[in-house]
């Protein structure tokens, strides 16, 4: 039984009332699921019907447990004029930003 399974059977187990009342430490166990899911591309919509659990329930979890920042990265681009790049989690990638560039977009994500 992989980890998705053992989630679902958890909340199934909670029984089908509209407002179930998930303890906190399969809260945190559903975000980090959560979590190293979104970070293996697979989306909150999938990990919700897998789960049992409603996707902006998950949503909140998963903000509440890391936060609502982020983590990006920054490089400097090979050969370029305007050499900030950002990488986001999701796989985005923006190149060729100017520093002011890049500080309206993070500003824009915040």
């Amino acid at each position: 039984m992989g980890r998705s399974e053992e989630l679902a059977a958890a909340v199934e187990g909670l029984g089908k009332r509209k407002r179930r009342n998930y303890p906190k430490d399969l809260q945190q166990q559903i975000a980090d699921h959560v979590r190293e899911q979104r970070a293996a591309g697979v989306s909150l919509k999938s990990i919700s019907e897998a789960l049992g659990v409603r996707p902006t329930l998950l949503r909140r979890w998963e903000v509440d447990r890391v936060g609502a920042f982020r983590r990006v990265e920054l490089s400097r681009a090979a050969e370029r004029r305007d050499p900030w790049v950002l990488h986001a989690p999701c796989g985005v990638c923006v190149e060729g930003l100017t520093l002011d560039d890049l500080v309206t977009v993070l500003r824009g994500l915040a």
